[in-house]
């Protein structure tokens, strides 16, 4: 593979997953979760972004961590 992978942490559920990108902005902690739709659960709405410091995703922060 062309590109360093991450190291993740898995719930055992399999629908949140945790990161950390490394970069020139320091190491920031990353989060997705698949979550089903309530009215068809074979649906699934990802999210994606930074942890804040509460632990909820914060998808409107772009941390231009200089990684893929």
């Amino acid at each position: 593979m062309k590109f360093e992978k991450y190291e993740i942490e898995a719930a055992s559920s399999l629908l949140r997953f945790e990161f950390y990108s490394t970069g020139p902005k320091g190491k920031v902690k990353k989060q997705v979760i698949f979550k089903a739709f309530e009215n068809n659960p074979t649906v699934f709405n990802i999210g994606f972004g930074d942890v804040d410091k509460d632990g909820n995703i914060n998808d409107l922060i772009i941390t231009g961590n200089d990684d893929s």
